[in-house]
C-alpha cells in the first residue's frame, strides 16, 4: 500500500488517543494535568481534541485521581524513567493501531494539528512527529503500536531521550511554521507556575 492510499483512508482506520499524564511535575509543584484553568482541568483541553478525532482514548498516568475521567488508565511498567515509561506502557496496551500522543500540558493543540499528523501515516513510517521552531515535539506525535517493543529495547539500554529514539525509527515530520505565525502559543506547554501565570 502506498502513502497516498494510506493517507486517503486514515479516517476509516482505528486511531487511538493517548494522553501522557504520568510525570512528576517537579517544576510545577503539583500534578499538571489536574491543575484548574478556565474552569477545566488542564488535561481536559488536549483530551477534548483527541476525543473529537480518535475512536478510543486512554490516559497514561500513575495517579488514581485520573480515574475520574472514565477512561482506561495505564500505569508505567518501567517507573521513574520519565515520559518514555508512560509512552511505552500506553503503546504496549494497544494492539496494531495508530496512536495520537499528546502530553497533558498542551492546551492549544487542536484538531487541525492532529489531522495533519495523521495524513502522513503510512506503511513506510512508524512515527509522525510535529516540528516546532526547528525542533521535534516528541509528545505531539503519532506512533504505531509496534513501536512499543523498540521502546522497551531502548529502556533496557537506559536510553530515555524520546527525541533521539524517534530519529532511529522510520519517521515522517510535519512542520507547523505557518501555524506558529497564526497562533504563537500553539505548542506552548505548561511546566512551571510562571508558565501558568502567563496563560492567566
Amino acid at each position: 500500500m502506498n502513502r497516498l492510499s494510506f493517507n486517503m483512508s486514515f479516517k476509516q482506520m482505528k486511531v487511538n488517543g493517548i494522553i501522557l499524564a504520568g510525570g512528576k511535575s517537579t517544576r510545577m509543584g503539583q500534578d499538571k494535568g489536574l491543575i484548574q484553568w478556565k474552569g477545566k482541568y488542564l488535561l481536559e483541553y488536549p483530551l477534548s481534541t483527541l476525543l473529537s478525532v480518535c475512536e478510543t482514548c486512554i490516559i497514561s498516568a500513575n495517579d488514581t485521581q485520573y480515574q475520574q475521567f472514565n477512561l482506561p488508565l495505564i500505569e508505567d511498567i518501567y517507573k521513574d524513567i520519565g515520559p518514555i515509561g508512560g509512552l511505552h506502557a500506553a503503546l504496549d496496551s494497544t494492539k496494531d493501531c495508530w496512536n495520537v500522543v499528546l502530553s497533558c500540558d498542551v492546551p492549544f493543540i487542536d484538531t487541525n494539528v492532529v489531522e495533519r499528523l495523521l495524513q502522513h501515516i503510512g506503511s513506510d513510517v512508524e512515527c509522525v512527529v510535529a516540528v516546532h521552531n526547528g525542533q521535534f515535539e516528541p509528545l505531539v506525535t503519532v506512533f504505531h503500536s509496534s513501536v512499543a517493543s523498540k521502546l522497551e529495547d531502548y529502556i533496557m539500554l537506559k536510553e530515555y531521550n524520546i527525541r533521539h529514539i524517534i530519529r532511529q525509527l522510520k519517521y515522517a515530520e510535519v512542520d507547523f511554521s505557518k501555524e506558529e505565525i497564526l497562533n504563537p502559543a500553539l505548542f506552548q506547554n505548561i511546566d512551571t507556575p510562571e508558565d501558568l501565570e502567563k496563560l492567566q
